[in-house]
């Protein structure tokens, strides 16, 4: 066995995924084993196929093998049933490191056919071919680069291929969008990371809202001077920063389901920070939310506590004081639809504790309690609901996909109302005491809610362990 071939090990895990023969016939001449340590030598040092070792068998073989299971998909199905297995092992931390390179093509590349659709054959096969065949022009020529997503070990994740001379940043969002890990058995994919980490190159707004609105934390070094796209405060606040200065962004504020976090509560940066994009949460997806204690529930205290959890000087206009609760209460929405992410239909409507309620129940509660604080209590009137009221204890006869998209319409809702009203603006309905008084004005309801959605959301963490041992979900 030569450096770099697949050791037994390797191929014991290898060999059940590669495609089988449909026909019988007789025994292939060269072994797959073999053919695939050329594919693999020849990819490692770069060599021209026809210089593949004898060992490997013929070169033309080699070359036939790698260019049909590229063109019928064949790479990239092993590859994502080598990540489903890696992750069922526990061996995938989905803390995933963005980042790119370039390579030079061959020169053969620049009588590569501009229109690819012409040609007899897709040069894509199943897939589609990168724009001008992901060939661009730079000082060194002709280049392409590649921008990835790395998991811990050096795992490859998705990849997206582009021309030499694109940006990092724009193809960030695409990179992301790829992450699809799916599971052994039953259920959805996993597609979103619990962190990812950048160099300075993805430092944009852009980047950052994308991260805020999926729920995931980054790790990305900010920029002294943002591009021109920046507000001039940005610039005049940057540049009062160091350059290399680590910016961590936690789009969320950390979780109500641990004590210990509620009194280090971590507030959104990027809620505060002039550094960040503070423009609320995209109503195109489900709403997410933050966490606030009980004794910040009423009033003109609910700004300073909310300051101290940012680590900040005091807010100076109302606006910026509702973009920090609008963070917090996105933080906490996308804690709650994170938790259930990836149940079944059997596993949602499955009471756990003695109480009875299920997390779908629970769903539709909080999708209740958003109308009747958000709209009922601060404008004194609400949309008719689309089913009655049901008083059962949190359960719920309706089917997943009803009850999410009624949470997420209740969401933008709020939202809506919240970006209308002013905070210190009375509520024009009525809650009944004790709580109806505490309650005096927008700043306090949403306070409630955000204590709400977070105090459920403990619930459904603990409803999730006792479902399927999983701890430790959504964005903290």
């Amino acid at each position: 066995m030569g450096r770099g071939d697949l050791t037994d090990e390797q191929w014991a895990t290898l060999e059940p995924l590669l495609p089988r023969g449909t026909k019988a016939g007789r025994p292939p001449v060269w072994p797959l084993r073999q053919l695939i340590n050329g594919i693999r030598f020849r990819v490692r040092t770069g060599v021209p196929w026809r210089d593949v070792p004898v060992e490997c068998g013929p070169w033309g073989r080699v070359y036939d093998l790698f260019r049909r299971w590229q063109r019928n998909g064949t790479w990239s199905h092993i590859l994502t049933r080598l990540q489903a297995l890696t992750n069922a092992k526990g061996a995938i931390t989905w803390h995933l490191s963005a980042d790119s390179t370039v390579c030079r093509t061959q020169q053969l590349a620049a009588g590569a056919r501009k229109r690819g659709d012409l040609q007899k054959e897709p040069p894509g096969g199943v897939f589609i071919e990168p724009g001008e065949h992901g060939l661009g022009l730079s000082r060194g020529g002709f280049t392409t680069k590649l921008h990835l997503a790395i998991a811990q070990g050096q795992k490859l994740m998705p990849i997206v291929v582009t021309a030499g001379q694109r940006g990092d940043a724009p193809q960030f969002e695409p990179v992301l969008e790829k992450v699809r890990v799916p599971g052994i058995g039953r259920g959805r994919p996993r597609v979103r990371p619990d962190r990812v980490r950048a160099d300075k190159g993805y430092a944009y707004r852009k980047d950052r809202a994308y991260l805020r609105r999926r729920g995931i934390r980054c790790t990305i070094p900010d920029k002294l001077i943002r591009p021109a796209t920046a507000k001039s405060s940005d610039l005049t606040a940057a540049g009062h920063r160091a350059s290399t200065r680590l910016n961590t962004v936690s789009v969320t504020p950390p979780s109500a389901r641990s004590t210990a976090s509620r009194e280090t509560a971590l507030s959104p940066r990027a809620a505060t920070n002039s550094r960040s994009d503070t423009r609320r949460p995209s109503s195109s997806l489900p709403s997410t939310s933050g966490y606030a204690p009980p004794s910040s529930r009423g009033g003109p205290a609910a700004a300073a506590v909310v300051s101290g959890y940012c680590n900040h000087a005091p807010m100076k206009s109302d606006r910026t004081e509702k973009k920090t609760l609008l963070a917090f209460l996105a933080a906490q929405r996308a804690s709650v639809l994170a938790i259930v992410d990836g149940l079944d239909t059997q596993a949602l409507t499955t009471a756990v504790l003695p109480s009875g309620w299920t997390p779908l129940g629970l769903i539709e509660h909080l999708g209740h309690a958003e109308r009747h604080w958000l709209q009922e209590i601060v404008t004194g009137a609400a949309e008719p609901l689309p089913w009655p009221d049901d008083h059962a204890p949190l359960t719920t006869p309706r089917e997943p996909k009803v009850v999410f998209a009624f949470y997420d319409d209740q969401c933008r809702r709020s939202d809506a109302v919240i970006a209308r009203t002013p905070l210190s603006g009375p509520p024009q309905g009525r809650h009944p005491e004790p709580l109806g008084d505490e309650l005096a004005d927008l700043r306090g309801i949403i306070m409630h809610v955000i204590e709400e959605t977070a105090r459920h959301a403990g619930h459904l963490d603990i409803a999730r362990e006792l479902l399927d041992g999983r701890t430790g979900l959504g964005p903290r």
